[in-house]
């Protein structure tokens, strides 16, 4: 397979903010003053909630049907295209693996968000699928991003061994 271009990649990193950028900003009106998926424990999400009007939550709906169903697959093309441009071979794989399970755990919570919009008790799983998400993508996320970052400043091409 041919190595993605920088082009590629950066134009990946690009979207990738910009709609993860839209949804904190979308965000900032809610109670919470950021996005449900990015609160971490049980207690805080059950408080933060509770104070949610029927308009709180009808644009937390909003943004989660139409921007944070999107967030996996811009983050999920940066790490792709990245990690095929910055990690050798068994490292490509290991990578895209973490970062395809992180994306499985993404949409379930975003599904589990849905379950809470619509009044059900998901508060547990919800945050155990935000922390799972996040655990897979860690190491993803500071590999590709830091390669990227070097390459950005640097100007210098990666070394494929």
């Amino acid at each position: 397979m041919q190595t993605p271009s920088f082009k590629l990649v950066f134009i990946c990193a690009f979207i990738a903010l910009a709609v993860l950028g839209v949804s904190v900003a979308m965000a900032l009106d809610l109670p919470s003053g950021r996005p449900l998926g990015l609160i971490f424990t049980q207690a805080h999400l059950e408080s933060v909630f509770s104070t949610y009007s029927p308009d709180d939550k009808s644009a937390q709906l909003w943004i989660l049907t139409r921007i944070d169903m999107a967030i996996p697959f811009a983050y999920g093309a940066f790490l792709y295209f990245a990690s095929q441009r910055y990690a050798t071979a068994p490292w490509v794989f290991l990578l895209v693996f973490w970062t395809m399970i992180g994306m499985i755990f993404d949409f379930t919570e975003n599904a589990t968000l849905f379950k809470i919009l619509d009044g059900e008790d998901g508060f547990a799983l919800k945050t155990i699928f935000t922390r799972a998400k996040f655990a897979f993508l860690t190491v993803p996320l500071l590999y590709c991003s830091a390669s990227f970052a070097k390459e950005l400043l640097t100007g210098k091409k990666p070394k494929k061994r």
